[in-house]
């Protein structure tokens, strides 16, 4: 048993050290900075995109939830209008009085 850990162990160094040499390499090559920017910039492109879907996604369910209140009675069609309204793009930047 001790034999098969330190096999393991030297194992372990042997590849920690193998990782160490790869990244020493790359992060001392000259395309490092662009391969780091291009990846940030790709991980911002679909941060940016889902957090979008989700946005767009959340703002259909609230209209179909109005369309619902609205057609069962609970609210009147100013009352949806205003509600729909507040939450559109052209609104954001006013602030509607009630």
């Amino acid at each position: 048993m001790p034999v098969l850990l330190l096999a393991n162990a030297a194992e372990q160094s042997i590849e920690s050290s193998m990782v160490m040499d790869f990244l020493s390499r790359q992060v001392n090559s000259p395309n490092f900075v662009f391969i780091l920017a291009g990846t940030i910039a790709v991980v911002a492109i679909v941060f940016g995109t889902v957090s979008q879907a989700l946005r767009t996604r959340e703002r259909e369910q609230t209209r179909r939830e109005v369309a619902a209140y609205l057609a069962e009675g609970m609210i009147d069609s100013d009352s949806a209008e205003m509600l729909l309204r507040r939450g559109s793009k052209k609104s954001r930047g006013k602030q509607d009085h009630v």
